[in-house]
């Protein structure tokens, strides 16, 4: 169990994420009974997940949090330059 509200809060959209993308593939692909039954089991909000799955999701978080955390050091706040910034929607 984490007591990391910023763990918690990624874990949460990593969940959604996962959540839509395997609900797709349950509409379009055929997967196999079991895999199907097992994956409704756990399209519910993150907060209803057992504590198994919870921590299934809180490793991807930790993956993308190091990620940002690199990206952070490499890259300091501040550091991009305009050539950097990308440009703007059509019409906007």
């Amino acid at each position: 169990m984490s007591t990391d509200p910023l763990l918690e809060r990624v874990a949460a959209v990593v969940h959604d994420w996962w959540a839509d993308w395997a609900a797709g593939l349950l509409r379009e692909e055929q997967l196999s009974e079991a895999r199907r039954v097992c994956w409704r089991s756990f399209l519910v909000p993150y907060a209803e997940l057992p504590e198994r799955v919870k921590e299934w999701d809180r490793y991807w978080a930790r993956r993308v949090l190091a990620a940002i955390a690199a990206e952070q050091t490499a890259n300091p706040p501040g550091s991009a330059g305009e050539a950097d910034k990308p440009p703007l929607p059509d019409g906007c």
